[in-house]
């Protein structure tokens, strides 16, 4: 094509995305008569311009956006050529915008929640919502459509009088005397609206950024997932040319991700060349466009790990000489093909080992992977595969666990198959567990570390010999926040900008500042707490990455951030309970690092850190009281998570900053439960997947006597940011416990549940233990639940708005190991000193009601339950005779939407 291009001397092109792919795919002809090429029809990406301007340099790329229910292109975005501006596409992002509407065309981005609520808003700059077209030439409707066409042609509600210009016109007829037989079938110049079902948003310049389509969120095992997101990530990989990813169901109709794509075979010997490997013969069948590119599969993969969550990696990658694209030029995702079972085997992993040659427990663990994990079979296994390659995740993780301990006897935990994920691995670590003699268990903690060296290490090689202390009157007005958009982050940035003439800067991994800004819109608007007035200038966000060097922000942003900010709050941290010291180490020590070095450079500013009272979890710490003065001491060894490891060496680094000038405070919470008031909270938590895993099994654990160190997400936030305002100590930086007065039983926390009409009478832990095995070994077996329907609460299948839900995973499955082990003596709680905890509240408010404040009593468990059910998470009470009501508590469309995605985790 490039040659024919160049040829006949084409100065202009109206491609579809798709069809400029072909364009320049593998081209090598330049055509520098090509001035003008527009594109229209699915997402343009810079990479793709990048490759036409190279092949013609004079060409002005044209986006635009158009449908044809509309005029055909409603809006335009123009880059000027490579031969006028050479660096204009390297300061854009990935996707090229949509632009501005053509003459007499309107592009409106509409909240679509106000829609939801028949309040239509028209969204904020960099605030997400669906595309609008207000525009003269839209079509009439769809012909017999008519539900459709109330869908989709909106009047336009923005107008006190939207039907102003129907009334004109019949005005000008009347006067006009004249007989018009064509109005019986046009009715007038309306003002209405198209809604394209196109997501975007404004950016600052006025342009109009399309962010994908409003059916293109997928939802998988409880995840929403973004197929733009993953297809943006794919396509900057140097060997993808084309790509689209897809929900598909396998065989067995299990939800798969799958991403189809298109080789550059331009560039494909060098890079076989330059990773070692040697190219297979050609052949166009499915599983010889498999075997031939599974290097490139593997190694986009890999590159997608980087930069997605692990559930949003495409379990297939599936290699194609080329797309099918329909009549209009775009992608005909419906003759995508999908590799059967058969056909993946034959294309599995290179030098795939002969099943004879399996030993018995490799045989024996393959065939546990076979009947876990959906989509494969006996065939596809090899001994070098990795579980979570092959598409298991933690919760089979947590199933696979228990296949052993019932068959073999063998009490592994989620820790050896992290650390030993191939088949060949973790039947080695059975073998060895199996050798050992009768009645000892294998030891599953990971290597001793001397997380306490570590932190010594780094103190003395990062840390200042001297660093300023802020002096004078402390007045505090700009707070730097990291981990804004988790849940107790938000509740921070809150109550800071709840108070007058504070600014907030939140540290928020994004894309943009738009996108970070939209993250933090999102979080609050789940959690109920947002408002409109905090972006009067009082809130600003800035992208970083607390995994990289000096926070991954910009080092001029770096630098305006040691000349402005008053008091960093560094709540952000990676949270897991099974990766080690060393994989959380960038996100969580040298982080910490990061933030003592931003205090102590540039104008003097307070630390305040949010700990975590699992630094406690030693013995040292069992039986007494611990003071906010400790050291620590007694926790320099032993502490067996990952996590707590590295709170505990932040701590100290801390500390020893403090001894050099460094002012500030440590925050050391418990459990975060929810807002007191409304129940609203991040449902997966260990707590609350105690309550709903105890409503599954139809009982509760006996715990007595232990107690729960729990308090409601605000009065956290409250001590974390009075601590800012107020150290708790003159010099140094000295620590704050958190902990409610009095501590709830566990019993009585569990015990709520038949306080609301639950069935889930007290048993010993024994017995619920072994319930709770019996339900992960016979799932299909298990009572079922019923649940309230998560999208608008309308009857479904059931009484008051439930569905039941089959053979639903246990809630405690992610944790099982954990509770099958030994939870009685796991949820013994520390009692802790809060002296300083009381000081800085009081400091800050002499009338706070700090113990009221801290408590969660049983009425408030009842909030939660009622949220739970609510939102879907927990089926309603079966039994309200002899039991209190739940609670009445209220959920919006908005904030339902927003929950969907980021209430779950709270991240």
């Amino acid at each position: 094509m490039s040659i024919g291009m160049r040829e006949y001397k084409a100065t202009v092109t109206h491609l579809t995305p798709a069809m400029g792919q072909i364009l320049v795919g593998g081209a090598v002809a330049e055509f520098s008569s090509l001035h003008h090429a527009f594109f229209v029809g699915d997402i343009l990406i810079k990479r793709d311009c990048r490759l036409l301007q190279n092949l013609a340099p004079n060409v002005r790329v044209v986006n635009m956006l158009g449908t044809t229910e509309t005029q055909r292109a409603v809006s335009y975005y123009e880059i000027p050529s490579r031969s006028e501006d050479p660096a204009y596409l390297d300061q854009m992002g990935d996707v090229i915008p949509a632009g501005r509407g053509m003459k007499d065309v309107q592009l409106l981005i509409v909240d679509r929640a106000s829609l939801e609520a028949k309040t239509p808003r028209i969204c904020n700059v960099g605030e997400s919502g669906e595309i609008y077209v207000r525009a003269g030439g839209l079509a009439e409707g769809y012909l017999g459509s008519d539900e459709l066409n109330r869908q989709k042609f909106i009047p336009n509600s923005f107008l006190k009088n939207p039907d102003f210009w129907i009334e004109a016109d019949k005005k000008l007829a009347e006067e006009g005397g004249h007989k018009e037989p064509w109005r019986e079938f046009w009715k007038g110049p309306r003002d209405r609206l198209y809604r394209s079902g196109d997501l975007g948003r404004y950016t600052e310049d006025g342009n109009v950024e399309c962010t994908g389509r409003a059916d293109n969120q997928v939802k998988i095992r409880g995840f929403r997932i973004e197929l733009g997101e993953i297809d943006t990530h794919l396509s900057q990989h140097p060997l993808v040319l084309q790509n689209v990813t897809l929900m598909r169901r396998d065989k067995d109709e299990e939800p798969t991700l799958v991403s189809y794509l298109v080789p550059h075979m331009e560039n494909w010997s060098s890079w076989l060349k330059e990773k070692g490997l040697q190219d297979e013969s050609e052949d166009d069948t499915m599983v010889g466009m498999l075997k031939r590119f599974r290097a490139l599969r593997d190694d986009a993969r890999a590159a997608l790990k980087k930069k997605l969550p692990h559930y949003a990696v495409p379990n297939v990658l599936i290699p194609l000489r080329k797309f099918p694209l329909n009549p209009n030029g775009k992608i005909d995702k419906k003759v995508l093909p999908y590799p059967d079972v058969v056909e993946l085997a034959a294309a599995a992993t290179a030098g795939k080992t002969a099943r004879s040659a399996f030993s018995p427990t490799e045989k024996f663990m393959g065939e546990i992977w076979v009947q876990r994990i959906p989509g494969i079979s006996a065939d596809v296994i090899d001994l070098d595969d990795r579980f979570f390659d092959v598409g298991g995740h933690s919760m089979i993780g947590q199933t696979i666990i228990f296949d052993v301990k019932k068959q073999r006897g063998i009490a592994l935990s989620m820790n050896t198959l992290f650390q030993n994920p191939t088949l060949r691995e973790f039947a080695s670590v059975l073998d060895a567990a199996s050798s050992l003699p009768s009645g000892d268990k294998p030891d599953n903690t990971p290597p001793e570390m001397d997380y306490h060296l570590d932190g010594e290490v780094l103190a003395t090689k990062y840390l200042r010999e001297s660093i300023s202390s802020v002096s004078g009157t402390y007045q505090p007005e700009t707070f730097l926040v990291t981990g804004a958009s988790g849940f107790l982050g938000a509740h921070i940035l809150a109550d800071l900008l709840n108070r007058p003439y504070t600014k907030v800067i939140t540290l928020v991994r994004a894309k943009s500042t738009i996108d970070a800004l939209q993250r933090i819109r999102e979080t609050c608007l789940a959690y109920g707490i947002w408002s409109k007035s905090w972006l009067d200038s009082r809130l600003e966000c800035v992208t970083g990455d607390l995994s990289k060097p000096g926070l991954g922000v910009e080092p001029a942003v770096w630098q305006r951030l040691q000349d402005t900010v008053d008091v960093v709050i560094h709540n952000g941290a990676r949270v897991h309970w099974i990766h080690t010291f060393s994989e959380m180490k960038p996100s969580n020590v040298l982080a910490t690092l990061a933030c003592i070095s931003l205090c102590s450079t540039g104008r003097p500013k307070h630390l305040t850190f949010i700990s975590s009272t699992a630094v406690l979890d030693t013995p040292a710490h069992l039986n007494s009281t611990v003071l906010e003065s400790d050291d620590l001491s007694g926790s320099r060894k032993g502490l067996s998570t990952g996590y707590a490891q590295t709170k505990y060496v932040s701590e100290h680094l801390i500390r020893e900053a403090g001894k050099r000038g460094l002012r500030g405070s440590i925050v050391r919470p418990g459990y975060i439960t929810g807002n007191p008031s409304t129940g609203i909270g991040p449902t997966d938590d260990f707590l609350l997947r105690m309550l709903k895993g105890s409503i599954q099994l139809h009982s509760r654990p006996d715990l007595s006597p232990n107690t729960i160190n729990l308090v409601p997400v605000s009065h956290c936030a409250r001590i974390v940011v009075a601590a800012s305002l107020h150290p708790p100590i003159s010099e140094g930086v000295g620590v704050v416990q958190v902990t409610p007065h009095p501590q709830l039983p566990w019993n009585d926390f569990l015990g709520t549940l038949e306080t609301y009409g639950y069935q889930a009478p007290i048993v010993p832990y024994e017995h619920w233990k072994a319930k709770l095995e019996e339900y992960v070994a016979n799932p299909s077996t298990s009572s079922t639940t019923t649940q309230p329907d998560p999208v608008d609460g309308s009857t479904a299948n059931g009484v008051n708005g439930a569905h039941k839900v089959e053979s639903e995973p246990h809630a405690l499955l992610p944790l099982f190991d954990w509770v099958t082990d030994d939870l009685p003596s796991e949820t013994v709680s520390r009692t802790l000193d809060d002296k300083n905890a009381e000081a800085v509240l009081r400091a800050d408010d002499p009338a706070y009601p700090v113990h009221e404040a801290s408590r969660v009593s049983v009425e408030t468990v009842g909030v939660y339950l009622a949220f739970m059910a609510k939102v879907g998470f927990i089926p309603q009470p079966s039994s309200m005779s002899q039991s209190k009501q739940l609670p009445s508590t209220e959920v919006t469309k908005e904030q339902r939407d927003a929950f969907g995605k980021v209430g779950r985790s709270g991240k």
